[in-house]
């Protein structure tokens, strides 16, 4: 269960700093509402160590990569609570899109995820490519349910079907 928890904020982290390397302007401008450094170039470095951290988080079974996941998706939390408690704060600006609306949800999301990511460190959980390579066959029905609920957590977080509700 920790190894999925990891694995899906891993994919998360790929595909989120993935988008902000390539289109950096709404991180950039979240960043300025809540009143942090913003330049565009600041957005895209800090993506690219959001992504280099995802793989890290699918290749490596370590207890320190499994807490920097978690710290990092606390820290979003944070962030997406800030931006929450401003009037002018239209997007997080989380997956490279203008629409992302910062919401309680969103928050939650993030803070249950590093809880899990924390959990994969205190129990060792090992990495998905770990678990490729000790049971290929298994392991690749893990990484299919895994890009699946990563993508719906992405939804969730997005504010995608049922936002509304946020």
């Amino acid at each position: 269960m920790t190894t999925a928890l990891l694995t899906i904020c891993g994919m998360l982290l790929i595909a989120a700093g993935g988008l902000k390397v390539v289109i950096p302007g709404p991180a950039t401008d979240a960043l300025a509402v809540a009143g942090l450094p913003s330049h565009p170039l600041l957005v895209r470095a800090g993506a690219l160590a959001e992504l280099l951290l995802g793989a890290a988080a699918l290749v490596w079974s370590d207890r320190t990569v499994a807490i920097l996941v978690g710290l990092s998706f606390a820290a979003f939390a944070a962030f997406v609570e800030r931006l929450r408690r401003l009037p002018d704060a239209p997007s997080c600006g989380c997956f490279g899109g203008a629409g992302e609306v910062p919401s309680a949800r969103h928050v939650v999301g993030n803070l249950l995820l590093a809880v899990g990511c924390l959990a994969a460190a205190a129990t060792h959980a090992p990495s998905m490519v770990t678990l490729l390579r000790q049971h290929p066959s298994t392991g690749a029905v893990f990484v299919v349910a895994t890009v699946t609920a990563a993508w719906l957590a992405g939804l969730v977080l997005r504010g995608g079907p049922g936002s509304e509700l946020s």
